[in-house]
């Protein structure tokens, strides 16, 4: 481990945190956050893996303007569970990712956390306290 830069860690490891901070900007933007170079086919893989099936309901799908409290909690959630996955990190790490959501969202999220364990293309650590 001492062998690792802090830069490498970083590239390897992806974060979920259980309140995800969103900014003032596109779905695609904060899908891409820190991915500059991500392109469309990439979010929107992204968004699928993540279960964000939400995003293309919406009028301007992924170029649909949103805030920090745009969206619900389970919606928030996904969108960084994809802004994650983007990353293509070989850990994921989930910190209380479903606590403070409702039953349906919570199923949603369940579902993309499935779908991200079947692929076996990333390990991840899930902490929880229920």
């Amino acid at each position: 481990i001492h062998n690792y830069s802090v830069e490498s860690w970083r590239a390897a490891i992806g974060i979920v945190p259980q309140d995800p901070v969103l900014f003032t900007g596109t779905i695609a933007e904060n899908i891409a956050y820190g991915h500059p170079s991500a392109t469309m086919s990439d979010i929107e893989e992204a968004a699928r893996h993540a279960n964000c099936d939400f995003v293309w309901e919406l009028p301007h799908r992924f170029h649909t303007k949103i805030g920090r409290d745009s969206l619900s909690g389970g919606q928030r959630q996904r969108i960084a569970i994809a802004r994650a996955l983007l990353k293509k990190p070989a850990l994921l790490c989930l910190d209380e990712a479903t606590s403070a959501l409702d039953a349906l969202s919570e199923l949603r999220v369940n579902e993309a956390l499935e779908r991200i364990l079947q692929s076996q293309e990333t390990s991840t650590l899930i902490v929880a306290h229920r």
